[in-house]
């Protein structure tokens, strides 16, 4: 394992916990956990870049890009996502949160070079089968639900279609 992935995985194990039970326990993401979560990503790419110069390896430029243009994706995905409505403030700087503090080499066999597309995908087929999944449990619950669907998601509903339109729009470009 390199340096990079030994000092990301164990904040990322406590962040992932600590932002959960925040989020269930008082509906809020803390601020504190989301600074902390970025001056981290940058500390460890720090660190990494200062021990490739003390063994005499350069440090890769490319990659220190690719890492800059990954949370500037973030940013502006997660910004647009929550323009729309889709998630509130705190989920859109979560999201740009584990985009940078999951290390690029993580998603090398991807289908994009910018892991943020990546992350986007996996968080929207998971929120599809949760959504999926509960709007089933309220159908079998109540039948007369399934004539009427609007009534399932009544808010979420317009958030969630222009969020599932737009991302097989932005999908099928690539």
């Amino acid at each position: 394992m390199e340096l990079l992935d030994l000092l990301t995985l164990p904040f990322l194990l406590v962040f992932a916990l600590a932002t959960s039970v925040d989020d269930v326990r008082k509906g809020k993401i803390r601020n504190t956990w989301i600074i902390a979560a970025l001056l981290f990503a940058l500390l460890a790419l720090a660190i990494q870049s200062a021990v490739l110069l003390f063994q005499g390896s350069s440090v890769n430029e490319r990659y220190l890009l690719l890492f800059a243009a990954n949370g500037l994706v973030a940013l502006a995905i997660a910004s647009g996502i929550w323009l729309a409505s889709v998630w509130s403030a705190g989920d859109t700087k979560l999201f740009l949160a584990y985009a940078m503090l999951l290390p690029l080499e993580w998603y090398r066999r991807t289908w994009t070079p910018l892991p943020a597309l990546t992350l986007l995908t996996n968080v929207a087929v998971l929120a599809l089968a949760l959504l999926t999944a509960q709007a089933a449990l309220r159908i079998a619950r109540r039948p007369e639900l399934f004539l009427t669907a609007t009534r399932a998601f009544p808010r979420k509903q317009p958030a969630l279609a222009l969020f599932v339109f737009g991302f097989s729009w932005l999908s099928s470009l690539l």
